[in-house]
């Protein structure tokens, strides 16, 4: 089975597969340097550097999405060059030291696991190379290896039974009684073990199948978690092992194993034919496909015998001072420790001492000689456990050995009875009772288990995931040139200094990290056994100096990571570079899921160099809600510095912009007050025409300022796709941060004698994208075309800044529907009066639309019937006034009598008993949704006060306008075309129709809320 690289790029199509293969490899190690120097802002000395970090690690971690985000850039010719010319040296330095196993992280649709693997594989560079899941329950190995076989598979437990090197490992059937086994060893497939339901709880630190995977890609992530999930496995591994070859494998793997090599190379090398086991005896194994690990690294580290010796040699130093032991002379001489040694803590430093010097290289000698030490040590002392708890509560419910403070030992389990005493040996001595604390009992003598937890179902789902601990994003800093976390006292930034942050999502467990001061609200977290895959984009927001000693905004950079169902997440790293002074020092953390942003968070520090991190804007508080959506292609963060600076972040494809352009917030000011001026007079008692000279003005000056400022954002943005995407979302940072994305324009900025489009009305009439996709005037500056803005071609998502105090509405699972609507609250300006009366007027169009419809005339009058109509429709057509008290603040005026925007509170949006979700706002007046000072906005407030979507205009409009508007919309929404739509689909309908018949105050209608709601 061949790999299709362009997965990653179209233009990997046309490299070769060794070279398609190593751009994996650099691209996915790192893919901030490449990026960077790909762009031109970073050089190769410090890709260079970046290579070297990423081979010291023990295994070569690679990001599947940071492959993908470089895979676009080689579209450009240079770029394409510029890879190839310097992948060879790039890969040397990765695998100086020999072949590399790899650990691939990161989600990347359309990739198949197995055919990545195998083409991985198949490059000098790489021993194995396997998938990262988040796992941290899973315990370590202990030697000798528990193996544990389905009891009903008679002829495979008795294959491994008898298979050579039985001193390294004990063989157990597992299936009708509680057990626990480092190994779990079945014959089946994956469709063969998620339909197997054991008999009893069975608790595997690793599972491997013999039968491979044998379902389809998509079900396989999904089937592996479940497993996984079953099991309280660190590990699954699905190896391809012909029928009658389980035992010669089985004992190559051991043997494998028993010469300090992890599980991933263990598994490598063992699928391989080697004449050396010929020469020793064994059979020759076919050389199978390769196996198809995913695994928790922090597991895989502790699959290395060594790494059990020195959890045993650690755990015998923590024995009381007291503890004594008489041991058989050859049990330690074969270690090359002192055979008078008694004392226990003595026998732990003493084999720690020796530990660098086991070569590991005879499965007859250190292996067999550490297992023989362990099962000494237990026949007189009891059961030592070296497998110290990890995971919270959750994660094992209730964990299969509970966590004891002392010297964990107990009597012996029949698998780990020492042999029979020979003749001259020295009979054990036994320490006082009260001098050793006494482990918990094994599994098979102590309390019953809990019952085994419920069957995965294979097609996805999965029982219910256990009450766990709140879950915060926490972020690490480290020194440059430290590899580990500091022991306790977080580090302190000190200026002009460069950092690493390493971030992830988990419980709070104290430690030198710090923790954002809000947890996810977890409460809806949907039935995905697999967890999410999310991305997290780190946004500096402070100047500092960079390799040339120059004062810039350091790079944005983004990376996937994994947060299963419970427990911790997988960890993202970053560059951190503090300026001048510490207590400038600012940057955005944003969690992303499907490109739509969760929550933003702000990373600061004081004068003393001390980091917070702190939420800025949630704006769904669940995963359930954003289950229910569309990805977005674009993600817009906007906000403005302490300077008062417009800034954007952009988040698309798995790559991350930011920029403060300057001169942006005076742009947009300009642009604001220039809508004002003249979308009031595109519509008068002329007759509407799309091509009336007042809408051709208007659209010129739309087009000059949107081409503009899209302008900008690319020259900064690395795939420069911008204008191709079809769902954009754009939150808010900070309150009323402005930025009118309806506005941008994808074609070339037109003359100031442009014409309009001759194709402008197809283009905008229903099915009329692909007319503007062919239109031979789509890129010219003679012409002006209303498709080309973003606001006419794009379904937007819009979110008001809001957080935990808040009361935020959000579409979950069963319930993604408001509509159709049953109670109607309407109330008008003054100025508006006139648009109420008559057959035409807005009361008799809702009328017909809404079985009940309240008309009030005050505030007071507003709030009472919104308790006693519960209205699921709110219509408002105010005007926009200023406030008696504060100029600066909005008022919204009905009938003469004023409403202050800080005063607009949840019982003006939604009625307690109202059983539904709901309501729709319409805010249609004079520029609702834009104020003039922070946290002031009426949108921002009718949003934050439980609207799920609220409709507000973008500038000021005539009270005609406003009635139409309302009237258009509610009319179209309300048809039969537009039952369950997603909302933003039909906003976008409404204003290309409301455009089409030449009202030009479409441009100014605005939605904000979830894009997910539906009619």
């Amino acid at each position: 089975m061949g790999m299709r690289f362009e997965v990653f790029g179209a233009a990997l199509a046309g490299i070769d597969a060794v070279q398609q293969a190593r751009f994996v490899l650099v691209a996915g190690a790192a893919p901030r340097a490449l990026q960077a120097l790909l762009e031109g802002s970073a050089d190769e000395a410090a890709l260079a550097k970046a290579l070297e970090r990423a081979a010291s690690a023990p295994a070569l971690s690679v990001s599947l999405p940071g492959v993908r985000r470089i895979g676009a850039m080689l579209d450009l010719p240079p770029v394409r060059a510029r890879v190839l010319a310097g992948l060879a040296a790039w890969c040397r330095r990765l695998s100086a030291a020999g072949p590399r196993s790899v650990a691939l992280s990161g989600a990347a649709r359309g990739v198949s696991p197995a055919a990545l693997v195998q083409a991985l594989c198949a490059l000098p560079e790489v021993s194995d190379a396997w998938f990262e899941f988040a796992a941290p329950g899973a315990s370590l190995w202990e030697w000798p290896l528990r193996i544990g076989v389905p009891r009903d598979d008679a002829a495979l437990w008795q294959r491994f039974a008898g298979a050579r090197y039985g001193e390294l490992f004990k063989v157990e059937p597992v299936g009708h009684d509680d057990r626990i086994v480092d190994l779990l060893l079945c014959r089946g497939d994956l469709r063969v073990a998620l339909g197997a339901v054991p008999g009893a709880r069975t608790v595997a630190d690793a599972v491997l199948l013999l039968g491979g995977a044998d379902v389809d890609e998509a079900r396989l992530k999904d089937g592996i978690a479940a497993l996984a999930s079953r099991y309280h496995a660190g590990a699954i591994g699905l190896c391809a092992v012909a029928a009658g070859e389980e035992q010669a494998w089985f004992q190559a793997l051991v043997r494998e194993l028993s010469h300090n090599r992890g599980l991933p190379a263990s598994l490598f090398t063992a699928r391989r034919a080697d004449a050396r086991r010929q020469e020793q005896g064994d059979p020759a194994i076919g050389d199978f496909p390769a196996p198809l690990l995913h695994a928790d690294p922090g597991f895989i580290a502790g699959t290395f015998i060594a790494d059990a010796a020195g959890r045993l040699a650690a755990r015998l130093q923590d024995a009381p001072k007291e503890a004594t032991v008489v041991l058989a002379q050859d049990v330690l001489g074969n270690l090359g420790l002192d055979t008078r040694l008694a004392r226990v803590r003595q026998i732990g430093r003493a084999l720690k001492s020796q530990l660098p010097s086991l070569g590991w290289t005879n499965e007859g000698g250190d292996a067999r000689s550490l297992v023989r030490v362990r099962r000494a040590l237990e026949g007189a002392l009891g059961r030592i456990d070296t497998a110290a708890p990890v995971a919270p509560p959750a994660m094992r419910a209730p964990a299969p050995m509970p966590a004891d403070d002392g010297f964990a030992m107990s009597p012996p389990p029949d698998d780990l009875a020492p042999p029979p005493p020979r003749s001259g040996d020295a009979p054990p001595v036994m320490p006082p009772p009260n001098d050793l604390p006494m482990a918990a009992p094994p599994p098979d003598d102590g309390p019953p288990m809990s019952p085994p937890p419920a069957a995965a179902d294979p097609h996805g789902a999965a029982p219910d995931a256990p009450p766990g601990d709140p879950r915060y994003v926490q972020a690490l800093v480290l020194r440059e040139d430290a590899p580990e976390a500091p022991d306790a006292a977080p580090v302190r930034l000190v200026p002009d200094t460069d950092y690493r942050v390493r971030v992830h999502i988990g419980a709070d467990r104290g430690g030198p990290q710090v923790r954002a001061n809000v947890a996810l609200d977890e409460t809806r977290l949907p039935d995905q056994p697999e967890g999410h895959d999310l991305t997290l984009a780190w946004v500096p927001l402070s100047p500092a100096r960079d390799g040339a000693g120059r004062r810039t905004l350091p790079p944005p950079a983004s990376a996937g990571i994994h947060l299963p169902r419970a427990g911790d997440s997988s960890a993202a790293e970053f560059d951190l570079r503090c300026g001048a002074q510490p207590a400038d020092f600012r940057a955005r953390l944003l969690v992303l899921h499907e490109n739509r942003v969760l929550q933003t968070l702000l990373m600061t520090a004081d004068a003393a160099g001390a980091c917070a991190l702190r939420e800025e804007n949630r704006y769904v508080p669940g995963f359930a809600s954003a289950s229910a959506g569309t990805p977005a292609d674009i993600a817009f963060v906007i906000n403005d510095s302490p300077a008062g600076v417009s800034g954007i972040t952009t988040v698309a494809g798995g790559a991350v912009s930011f920029d403060e352009p300057e001169g942006m917030k005076a742009s947009l000011q300009s642009l604001r007050k220039a809508v004002a001026a003249n979308v009031v007079v595109s519509v008068g008692d002329e007759d509407a025409a799309l091509g009336s000279e007042a809408n051709l003005k208007l659209m010129r000056l739309l087009a000059k300022h949107g081409a503009s400022i899209l302008g900008l954002l690319q020259a900064h943005y690395p795939l420069g796709e911008m204008a191709t995407a079809a769902r954009v979302q754009v939150v808010e940072a900070i309150a009323e941060a402005f930025f009118p994305v309806e506005f941008l324009y994808s074609g070339r900025s037109p003359l100031p004698e442009a014409t309009l489009c001759p194709n402008a009305a197809a283009a905008l009439a229903p099915g009329g994208e692909a007319v503007h996709a062919g239109c031979p005037h789509r890129d010219s500056r003679d012409h002006v075309c209303p498709a080309a803005f973003w606001g006419m071609s794009k379904c937007i998502e819009r979110h008001a800044h809001g957080d935990s105090r808040h009361r935020l509405s959000v579409p979950t699972p069963g319930e993604e529907r408001i509509g159709p609507f049953t109670s109607a609250l309407l109330a008008a300006s003054q100025i508006a009066q006139a648009e109420m009366d008559g057959p035409t007027g807005v009361p008799a169009t809702l009328g017909k639309l809404v079985p009940k419809l309240t008309r009030v005339e005050s505030w007071r009058a507003w709030e009472e019937r919104i308790a006693d109509t519960l209205p699921d429709l709110l219509v408002l057509l105010p005007h926009t006034g200023k406030s008696t008290i504060d100029p600066a603040i909005p008022s919204l005026e009905i009938s003469n009598l004023y409403l202050d925007a800080d005063n607009i509170e949840p019982l003006h949006v939604r009625a307690p008993a109202l059983a539904r979700p709901g309501p729709l706002v319409l805010l249609l007046g004079c520029g609702t949704s834009v104020a003039e000072i922070d946290f002031m906005g009426t949108v921002g407030r009718f949003v934050r006060s439980g609207a799920p979507i609220v409709v507000g205009t973008l500038s000021v409009i005539h009270s005609t306008q406003a009635a139409l508007l309302a009237t258009r919309l509610l009319q179209a929404t309300g048809a039969p075309a537009h039952a369950a739509q997603r909302f933003d689909e039909a906003m976008l309908a409404v204003k290309r129709s409301l455009l089409a018949d030449g009202h030009g105050m479409a441009f100014t209608l605005v939605a904000y809320g979830h894009s997910a709601w539906r009619l």
